[in-house]
């Protein structure tokens, strides 16, 4: 028997594919332990998929545990990439504190008549910024570079 809102073509929150998740559906409709639209409980369900999951890896040759390739130790390659990785971090972050710089002494010259920021930020330009700049597009570079040489795996 529909109610008053099923025969005029509006259908409730539980049915509603928008509000409810197909999963909750199906476990209104089947009970809790059911979350596939079949007889089998939930926990034979993820049995099946395990064992699935079990065979694909075997037929493969995939390894067993996500963290297998952790466990070993990093290859110089990896220690330059993980290096270069961590420098090229820092100086990102130092380069965001030379731009907040360079952004103050340009609204403190433009807005309030100062030019004595933007006038420092000048003066360290080819000692201190340009370098840092150079050095880290350089490093840039030289890490995506790094990260493309095959270290014996096959892809």
């Amino acid at each position: 028997m529909l109610s008053g809102l099923e025969e005029i073509g509006v259908i409730t929150k539980e049915d509603n594919p928008y509000v409810t998740s197909s999963a909750e559906r199906l476990r209104l409709k089947y009970g809790d332990k059911r979350v596939t639209g079949d007889s089998r409980d939930r926990d034979l369900v993820e049995g099946d998929l395990a064992a699935d999951i079990a065979r694909f890896k075997a037929e493969r040759d995939i390894s067993s545990s996500i963290f297998d390739a952790d466990d070993a130790d990093p290859t110089i390659l990896q220690k330059v990439i993980n290096t270069l990785g961590t420098v090229l971090t820092y100086n990102f972050f130092i380069i965001i504190a030379f731009f907040i710089w360079f952004i103050a002494g340009a609204i403190g010259q433009f807005g309030f008549d100062s030019t004595w920021l933007i006038l420092a930020f000048q003066a360290k330009w080819d000692v201190l910024i340009l370098p840092l700049l150079s050095t880290h597009m350089a490093l840039t570079f030289l890490s995506a570079g790094l990260e493309r040489i095959p270290n014996g795996e096959e892809a």
